[in-house]
């Protein structure tokens, strides 16, 4: 387990560019991230599965967890609700864990309220509108009115762009891996997430000079 403070790393993007499978791939290639699972309304794809992508509600199941107030986090986006859990993110926190998470705009910005010193905030952008509007034909999953509406949604989340710490060009996925992952060494390797560490280092040299 690392010496280091656990943090969330929220990756956003539209609908289309990339984000779930960014952090499925993060989440394999390091042991110190942790996937979290959102809660949902909309309906379960193929190949999906319940509590594994994510946690498939009804939507009177998903307005009862929202009185019992569970969630850090929810909205509805496309018409359907989403949600962030509590019941796990803190407890991984202080374990130190990396927790990494695929969410829209308006769920990251109330992620940095609740947790301001212990979030990062990306952003994931297609190479193009080209690009996004060809990866949601490709898909085979919507609509032509639901992906317009996707493309309009995108118009609105690209002009919150200045609210992230981060933006990375989808339009190479192992590029965009790679450089997620570089942000999450960089942010691992902050001072401020390293005070016990260096703490323990500057005790431990004490009495080594006590001892010479």
């Amino acid at each position: 387990m690392s010496s280091s403070s656990g943090f969330i790393v929220v990756i956003a993007a539209p609908s289309g560019a990339g984000k779930t499978t960014i952090c499925r791939e993060i989440e394999k290639r390091r042991d110190d991230v942790v996937y979290s699972i959102s809660a949902t309304t909309r309906e379960k794809r193929i190949n999906e599965k319940d509590k594994i992508d994510y946690y498939f509600k009804t939507k009177d199941e998903f307005e009862e967890m929202i009185k019992e107030n569970q969630f850090i986090e929810w909205a509805i986006v496309h018409g359907n609700y989403y949600g962030t859990p509590k019941n796990s993110i803190k407890g991984l926190i202080e374990e130190n864990k990396i927790v990494i998470m695929d969410i829209d705009v308006q769920g990251a910005r109330s992620i940095r309220k609740e947790f301001p010193d212990s979030s990062v905030l990306i952003f994931i952008m297609p190479s193009d509108i080209k690009a996004l509007k060809e990866r949601l034909l490709n898909r085979k999953q919507d609509n032509m009115d639901t992906i317009k509406k996707r493309l309009h949604n995108a118009k609105e989340e690209i002009e919150k762009i200045g609210e992230f710490d981060y933006i990375v060009i989808n339009n190479d996925l192992d590029k965009a891996i790679d450089d997620v992952d570089g942000i999450i060494n960089s942010e691992r390797l902050k001072i401020f997430r390293n005070e016990k560490l260096i703490k323990k280092f500057k005790e431990d040299l004490k009495n080594e000079e006590r001892i010479l």
